[in-house]
């Protein structure tokens, strides 16, 4: 998906743009025409959108609409796991939550509150449960509704590479492809893993050391935007040098 991106960043950002504004949760294969292709396939597409890659015209654009998207991506997360939990035994939902409890509150609690559609009419519990669910994540999409911590770290992982690669000049591309092409089979950077590394660390730990220039500088900004929401701040470092500064001001005693 970021090869696809990088092909044509403009219809891109407009596409993501008006995913993000007009968010709906869907169950089910977002695309299922990739899940259906070989390793080899994807690696021939990709390596395709790649040569053909672009720099994004508009950059500040991205970056302003930078954090409804994670937002927004941040929602999908959290419904694509509730689905992934419940979809083949929907039963199951109802002994977990209360759905006659948060019924009752419905009209209050989530659709005068949060913003949330009023529950349909004419239905089952069982029926309009994963409806429930899934309105209630959405409500997430709303600033004023809170925040997803883990979700947004990781998705915030996840775009910034991706404002990193439509930014990325000719040279740096064709220097990057050559290493990832020496390296791996897929050109990538094992990117879930970094947002889960990160989502992790930037929440619990007092430092976090990586070897990944580009993940380094998106976990520091990362860091700075969540000692606002929920006052930790981890320190992002990545040499040595940085690591016994860090560890220096944990011990001070203005600590």
């Amino acid at each position: 998906m970021r090869a696809e991106a990088g092909a044509d960043p403009d219809v891109w950002l407009d596409k993501v743009e008006d995913a993000a504004r007009n968010l709906t949760l869907m169950h089910g294969e977002p695309r299922p025409e990739l899940a259906a292709k070989t390793l080899a396939e994807l690696a021939t597409e990709i390596r395709a959108f790649e040569d053909r890659a672009e720099r994004i015209s508009d950059r500040a654009r991205l970056i302003k609409l930078t954090p409804m998207i994670v937002r927004a991506y941040a929602v999908g997360d959290v419904f694509e796991a509730l689905g992934a939990t419940f979809d083949k035994l929907p039963g199951d939902l109802l002994f977990t939550f209360n759905f006659a409890a948060l019924a009752d509150v419905w009209t209050t609690e989530f659709v005068q509150k949060r913003g949330c559609a009023p529950l349909p009419a004419g239905k089952q519990l069982l029926d309009h449960s994963t409806w429930m669910i899934g309105e209630a994540a959405k409500s997430f999409w709303r600033p004023e509704n809170g925040t997803i911590v883990a979700a947004e770290i990781a998705q915030g992982v996840i775009v910034g590479h991706y404002l990193e690669r439509l930014n990325e000049r000719g040279r740096e591309r064709k220097r990057r492809l050559e290493h990832e092409r020496k390296a791996v089979q897929l050109p990538t950077d094992s990117l879930t893993f970094d947002a889960d590394h990160a989502s992790l660390a930037l929440r619990r730990a007092d430092v976090f050391v990586t070897l990944d220039a580009n993940l380094g500088e998106i976990s520091s900004k990362l860091a700075a935007g969540l000692a606002e929401k929920i006052e930790h701040k981890c320190a992002v470092v990545g040499t040595a040098a940085e690591l016994r500064l860090a560890l220096a001001a944990m011990k001070s005693p203005t600590k």
